[in-house]
């Protein structure tokens, strides 16, 4: 198969070996070889649809699942990071946050994802907040304030309640791991998360007061 394979790759070919490794790696689950055949041919498709930007989450969401049911090991995790499937790299983080989580928060911290929310699907959004519920933040103190700085960019043009939640749980435990810089994102997106709600204005002092009283302000 790997013969085969290379002679395909070389003209261009490989993705059209997909349906056969699909069935192969459905028929025997325990094909180390076919799923490596099968990941690095969803690559070069991926490769060739750089242009079809609409075929870009259909090829992520397929890697994804076949990252899910085949550990292929972290040697894939560099090519998943070039190419900013974060959804994919959310799948083999959560299997060893302590192992990834330096090398995919430095990623983070360079992508692109975060210039602004409004130019995300909601698939890579997802995808983004799942990668940094995932990171083992104890590990990653030294990038710590620059990721916080460009997920807190993104809060101005969020208008969703549920991301804005999922923030504000982040924002929660982010605090604790890296103190007072990570207080003023979880004040910003609880705020907003209250007004979205229209709980009303009356609160957002109560958050403050609570928070300023956890990190020491008003002692």
């Amino acid at each position: 198969m790997p013969i085969l394979f290379e002679a395909f790759n070389r003209h261009g070919r490989a993705p059209h070996l997909l349906p056969f490794l699909r069935l192969k790696c459905e028929r025997s689950p325990d094909d180390v070889e076919s799923s490596h055949l099968l990941f690095h041919s969803l690559m070069l498709k991926l490769g060739q649809s750089q242009m079809e930007l609409k075929e870009r989450p259909t090829i992520e969401r397929e890697l994804a699942g076949y990252l899910t049911r085949f550990d292929l090991g972290s040697g894939v995790m560099p090519m998943l990071l070039k190419e900013n499937m974060w959804a994919c790299v959310a799948v083999v983080l959560s299997r060893s946050p302590t192992e990834h989580s330096a090398t995919v928060a430095h990623a983070l911290t360079e992508s692109y994802a975060w210039s602004q929310e409004g130019g995300l699907s909601d698939f890579h959004f997802n995808a983004l907040l799942k990668c940094l519920s995932l990171l083992d933040w104890t590990g990653v103190k030294s990038v710590g304030a620059s990721l916080v700085s460009k997920v807190t960019g993104l809060l101005p043009s969020i208008r969703s309640a549920n991301k804005l939640a999922r923030l504000v749980r982040i924002a929660d435990r982010l605090s604790q791991c890296l103190g007072e810089t990570a207080v003023p994102f979880y004040l910003l997106a609880s705020m907003q998360l209250l007004e979205l709600r229209e709980i009303g204005q009356g609160l957002d002092s109560v958050v403050i007061l609570y928070w300023m009283h956890l990190c020491g302000y008003c002692e």
